[in-house]
């Protein structure tokens, strides 16, 4: 039986070779496996981390509380591309997924 829970997991948890395994008991549904589980994390992580370096950057006076937090003005400034290049790169994964899950079958046609 091919659903679209499965079409998600099967082929990024072959990608990770196993790792983070979900244990589904009976009358259960695995929503999202742990591989998709962290990808999602990290995209919100790496988000929030180069917002509030930007905003650090951008308005230096209204947001002077932050940089502090990253290590100086210029540690922030260092950091910026580095947490934005990471949130890309998740993002990219994490789009991967959901076109994956997202693509038209047969059995959509034919529920249609």
């Amino acid at each position: 039986m091919s659903t679209s829970a499965e079409r998600l997991g099967g082929a990024p948890r072959r990608e990770f070779g196993g790792l983070g395994r979900t244990e589904v008991h009976e009358g259960e549904l695995e929503r999202h496996p742990s591989n998709v589980r962290f990808v999602h994390w990290m995209v919100a992580l790496t988000f929030t981390l180069a917002l509030l370096t930007g905003f650090a950057i951008y308005s230096a006076w209204l947001f002077h509380w932050i940089a502090p937090l990253f290590g100086g003005g210029p540690t922030t400034r260092l950091l910026h591309p580095w947490f934005s290049l990471a949130f890309i790169l998740f993002l990219f994964v994490e789009i991967k997924h959901w076109l994956s899950a997202m693509s038209w079958t047969d059995s959509d046609r034919k529920w249609m």
